[in-house]
């Protein structure tokens, strides 16, 4: 379902086969991350890398900075691409 998420999204979305810091905190052997830039920040997931040809999205030399969110923050992030702001 990610996956679907990001190729939708593909101007706000990402994938890297790195961490931010890579040298003291290696990518799982086998994965890699994709992302995807939301109004209340990054979400991601790890990714087997048997996947990659399926995020249709930019790749980009290391993922951004972790920011501690928590796994109800990335679907609550992920959520905020479906809230449409009007004004009246």
């Amino acid at each position: 379902m990610f996956c679907t998420i990001c190729n939708c999204f593909p101007n706000l979305s990402w994938k890297s086969r790195k961490y931010f810091d890579e040298e003291n905190d290696p990518m799982f052997n086998g994965d890699f991350i994709a992302g995807i830039n939301t109004p209340e920040g990054i979400a991601t997931y790890h990714i087997k890398l048997e996947y990659w040809d399926l995020f249709e999205i930019p790749e980009i030399d290391k993922a951004p900075k972790y920011d501690n969110y928590t796994p109800d923050d990335v679907m609550n992030r992920i959520l905020s691409l479906s809230k449409t702001k009007t004004k009246k």
